[in-house]
This record gives structure tokens, sequence and C-alpha cells, in this order.
């Protein structure tokens, strides 16, 4: 209602009386004063008055019945945070008890925790402040982090942090695995742990154990979809999946908790969602995304600013803190700086690395066998020598420059160190630099020589190996280069009778040399058992008829590849061979 300044006149009524109806006599407009927009409503004149006599009275000014928006920036670092039972997220509006608090991630209590969101809306900010959180446990036990990221490297800033043990790049598939693998140990290990304590939770463990400094682990997945479509249904690393999926189900009851973002509800299926039991939505595409998830519609907008969120359950407001209190990732990345050098120094805030398979291993560091075996390579998911039977045939492919006659060097001195006195015979039909090496017991090249070479190998491998002297060592280098020759048949026959007695016959190849149906190379490739360096993921079943995991060659230096033994695929890096034998 508007009054206006001036009063309101007496209404007169003027009409003309005749036959009929009377006619009105009425002003005009421009006659008429009469209250328009630009006089102040009734009830704002009112509070100005009231104000004014609060000011000349002293009043002091009273509470507002509500609180003000939340801030578009939180800083973390000023936030009450100390213990690891409790992550600080951000600030949460209450409008039912007129309260703006810290909203906490309760890892014992709620286990895993989903991010949503749409592109530009946070998702990665979220993820950056539990892994800042987590460092700020003074009051709690320590929390180790590590991170799968498939964002786009948004989770790069973390590894300046001493409790972030690795920031694993999506494509880095060697340590995703390895990381996956060993995360899957530590929940097997300290369930049979937490079990003889009677402990359902670390915190548990930690009192009923006295083991304050048991640290509490925190899996960040950036970029879930992308993970989930890398690792779901591709051949060679579905069980690496299957390993997360028993982590998320599992990891809760041992202080191992995970941590994942999505940008929709739909890309995580009902197997991953079930075992999540804290969701934080971000701004959605569309309208449907907040139906999908049972958020409240009218809290986010396109106008949302990022880290803006709904927090459930419960359906609050929230607004995600970041540390430095800056928007800017420059200014977040300097932040991780500073917190990095405030972090205790005790060994148990130090998380253990996820280390890399070493594309060059020295020889002299091997051992001379494992397991009793001849040392093949370092494994990658171990990172730790393994060994080779030394029986059959074991074929060595790849393409040119990728490290075949290295790998043969190495497997012959690896031999020799395993059995210094074993016969160790080198074929080659091409001139080798391999030929002047002290590791052979004989060597030839000329055809005719090799031949007679062979026939004379094979009359020894007719019979098992005796039982101090070991198998008798045939080393083929360049096998197609026998194709069609004189030395064809005889080498035929003498890698049929190393095999048929356990004696051991190594054969090195160019990768397009073992797609002939020669009876020679057949004879090789039906022990389906070798490396392949360099590889190409065809050939696995071409060589091996066992199926190689996605892979690409540039995952692959000089002398690593695949070996296929006993049906099984491991990835291998060869040592680099020493000067002598």
């Amino acid at each position: 209602g508007r009054t206006p300044a001036t009063p309101e006149r007496t209404r007169v009524l003027v009409t003309e009386l005749g036959f009929g109806r009377g006619r009105v006599w009425e002003r005009p407009p421009s006659a008429v004063p009469a209250a328009g927009e630009t006089t102040p409503t009734d009830i704002s004149r009112v509070v100005e008055v009231m104000r004014s006599a609060a000011d000349q009275a002293g009043v002091p000014a009273p509470r507002k019945p509500w609180l003000p928006v939340l801030a578009t920036v939180y800083d973390l670092a000023k936030l009450p945070q100390r213990t690891d039972t409790r992550l600080a997220l951000g600030v949460q509006d209450d409008p039912e008890h007129q309260a703006q608090r810290t909203a906490y991630f309760r890892p014992d209590a709620e286990g895993n925790l989903a991010v949503f969101g749409a592109g530009g809306s946070g998702k990665s900010v979220v993820l950056r402040t539990l892994a800042a959180s987590a460092s700020i446990t003074p009051r709690g036990g320590p929390v180790h982090v590590y991170a799968l990221d498939f964002g786009g490297g948004a989770l790069g800033p973390l590894e300046v942090l001493p409790n972030v043990g690795a920031v694993v790049s999506g494509g880095d598939t060697e340590r995703v695995d390895r990381l996956l693998t060993w995360l899957r140990r530590v929940v097997d290990e300290r369930a049979v742990r937490y079990a003889q304590r009677r402990a359902s939770t670390i915190e548990e463990y930690r009192e009923a154990a006295g083991a304050t400094e048991e640290p509490r682990i925190l899996l960040l997945v950036d970029g879930f979809p992308a993970f989930r479509q890398e690792y779901e249904s591709v051949a060679g690393r579905t069980s690496a999946y299957a390993v997360f999926q028993q982590i998320l189900g599992d990891g809760r009851a041992v202080g191992v908790h995970v941590a994942l973002s999505a940008d929709r509800p739909g890309s995580v299926p009902a197997s991953i969602a079930t075992g999540i039991q804290r969701t934080v939505v971000l701004r959605q595409a569309d309208e449907n995304g907040y139906l999908a998830l049972d958020a409240p519609r009218d809290v986010l907008s396109a106008t949302s600013p990022p880290g803006r969120a709904i927090d459930l359950p419960g359906g609050l407001e929230m607004q995600i803190a970041v540390l430095g209190g800056s928007a800017s990732l420059a200014e977040q990345s300097r932040a991780f700086e500073r917190l990095a050098a405030v972090v205790p120094a005790r060994p148990a805030y130090r998380a253990q690395p996820v280390l890399r398979l070493p594309e060059v291993v020295p020889a002299a560091t091997m051992p001379d066998e494992v397991g009793g075996l001849p040392v093949l390579g370092v494994a990658d998911d171990t990172l730790a020598p393994v060994g080779f039977t030394p029986s059959g045939t074991f074929l060595v492919s790849g393409p040119s420059s990728s490290g075949r006659t290295t790998t043969v060097l190495q497997l012959a001195q690896a031999l020799r160190r395993w059995r210094p006195g074993l016969r160790i015979v080198h074929l080659t039909g091409r001139t080798s630099p391999l030929s002047s090496m002290p590791v052979w017991t004989a060597s030839e090249r000329a055809l005719d020589a090799v031949a007679a070479l062979a026939a004379e190998t094979t009359a020894l491998v007719k019979e098992p190996p005796s039982a101090g002297g070991g198998p008798v060592v045939v080393v083929i280098e360049a096998l197609s280069d026998f194709l069609g020759t004189p030395a064809e048949a005889p080498l035929t026959e003498l890698i049929k009778q190393a095999k048929r007695n356990e004696h051991l016959v190594i054969a090195e190849a160019d990768s397009s040399s073992w797609g002939s149906t020669w009876p020679l190379v057949m004879e090789v490739r039906s022990g389906r058992r070798g490396i392949a360096l360099q590889p190409d993921q065809m050939e696995g079943d071409l060589l091996f008829r066992t199926s190689f995991p996605r892979i690409s060659r540039t995952e692959f230096p000089p002398g690593r590849g695949l070996v296929v033994e006993a049906g099984k695929v491991r990835r291998i890096q060869v040592p680099r061979p020493g000067g002598d034998s």
C-alpha cells in the first residue's frame, strides 16, 4: 500500500439530473493527484521511522531472522579440522536451525563418498579439499592419500604433500594396477588383524592394539566414468576393476575409503553406488540429474558458483572450502606447497610411494636365481626379480630396436649364472655381435656349420637332463633366416627332441616372422611361451593363443615386454646384460 504525501481530498460527486440515468461529472485525470510508483510504500516508511527512532534512542539493532547467504569461497585452513575421524569439506547452511556450520566427511560412519557435477562445477576441488583435510590431523591418526587421476591432471598439486603416496595418471596402467593390487592386499591383511582385536573400525583397532599411528587410507578417483570405461570390460583389465569393487566394499571397516567424482548419476552403476554412503551434488547439467540423485531442484542453478553443493543425505546447501581461500588453481597450488612445509615430519605421516617399473635394470643387481630358477627380469606387479622355467621352447619377438638381441644375451647370461656348467649353443645365420660373446659353449654362423652343430646337439638332447648338469640350451638368433635353407630340417629336428626331453630352446625373430606357417616356426610357437617386446595387442592370440590386455607400444621402452607362460600374461623389464658372463 502507498499513502500519498498530501491528504486525500473529499470526494464530491456531481450528477446531471435529466430523463433516464444521470451523467456523472468527472475531473480530468491530470487534475486528480494520485499516489504513484515513486511514492514509498507504507511499510518502508514505517521501517524508516522506526530505524530513525531507534538511532535517536540508542536502541541496538535486533537480530535478523535469517543468516546471510553462503560466501562463494571459504578458506579450508580457517575451518576447525584436527582429526582424521572427520575431514572438513566446507560450510553448510541449515536454515531450519538458523546455523551455518562446518560440514565434515566422517569416514568411519559414512565409508565412501561420491561427487556428482557438470563440467566446471568443482568436482576435482572437492577431492583436493579432502586430501588437504587429510593432511591436517594433529589430534588424530595419519591419513595416507592415493589418487587415480582420470580427470585431466586436476589432482597434480597434491603430489607435494608428504602424506600423498602417489597421484597416478589414468594412462599409466602399470601403476594403476599396482596401486589397486597393493590396496587390496592392505585390506585383506588388515581384515585379519582387526578381527583378532574385534575391531570394526580403525579407531577401535588403534585403541585396542595401541597402534595410534596406524594410517587411514583415502583413495581418490577423479573421473570415475573414464576409469570404468578403461577397466570394467576391457580384456586384461577387468581384474583391476574387480579389485576396486572389493576395496570399495571391504575397505570401510579397516580404514580404507574411496572418494570418486563423476559428471552424472548414470555413469556410476548400481554395483558401485551401493557402496557409497555420502553424496555431494554440485551443479547438474539439467534437472534430471537432481531427480536421479533425489536432490532438491530449487537449491542450485546455472549461476551457482563453483563448489556450491547439495549435501546428501539431508539436502542442505553447502559451499566447498578450498585451501588458501582462492578460486585460482595457481593460488591453491602455492597453498599446498605451504601446507607441505608444516605437515608433521614423523615417518607415520609419510605415505608409501607407488613406484614405477624402471626402464633400465642392470644385470649386476639381479640374483643368480629366483626360487631355484634362472632370472628372466623384473615384474611390474611386484617390482621384484622373477624366474623362468629352463625347458621347452621360449620365443623372443619384437619389432626393430625393441631389445631382442639384448634379451637373448641376458637370458644366456642368466642361465650361465644359474648353472655355470651348462652347455649353451648359439646358432645364427648372419653376422652378429653375439657370436663373440664368451657365454657360449659353441657358436656357428655358416649354414653348413649350423646344420652340423644342430645335428651334433640333437644327439645330446635325446636324453633328459642329468640331475646335476642341467638342460642343454639352444639359442637360435634370427630364426627366419634359416627358412628354406639346408639348416632348416636339422634345426626342426633339434627343437622337437629338445622339447620332448625337457631341454631349452630360445628362438628369436622379428614380430612379422612369427606369423608364418613354416614347420620350424610352428615348432617354436607350439610351446605358447615367450616374451613379446614392445608388443602389438594382436600378437597375444597370434603367437601364444593368449589374449593381451589393451596396450600401446609407447608404454614399452626397449627391453620391456609381455611374458606368457602357462596362459598367464605378465609385464617384464629385461635386465641390461653385463659385458661378460
